[in-house]
């Protein structure tokens, strides 16, 4: 979505500038899934948060029903109602794959533990 909104509507180059930053951020982070899940096995847990992240950072994902929740509600407090529509999606996805990163760390770590 975001990069096909860049292709064909985006005229500006700030904008362009910053949604190509906003893809390439996504993109590492997709490639940290894919590391993280070569370093480490994991478990049925563990393994459910990086697919989850990956679907998420997928091209194909649809990020007009993402929205961050409390803590990150801040993301979402944008200019107007039509820009909280259209863009809440975008500026919520990374805190949602950071959270859940954070999740599979902590998940990660109790493995440890037990080992």
């Amino acid at each position: 979505q975001v990069k096909s909104y860049m292709d064909h509507h985006c005229h500006n180059s700030t904008d362009r500038r910053i949604l190509s930053m906003f893809l390439n951020i996504c993109s590492d982070l997709s490639k940290l899934c894919h590391r993280l899940e070569t370093v480490h096995p994991g478990n049925n847990i563990t393994n459910g948060i990086l697919e989850r992240c990956k679907l998420l950072l997928s091209h194909s994902n649809d990020l007009s029903a993402i929205r961050a929740k409390y803590p990150h509600d801040v993301v979402n407090h944008l200019s107007c109602d039509e820009a909280k529509n259209h863009f809440g999606g975008v500026v919520s996805l990374i805190p949602i794959v950071l959270d859940c990163m954070k999740e599979w760390v902590t998940q990660t770590e109790k493995l440890s533990q037990h080992v």
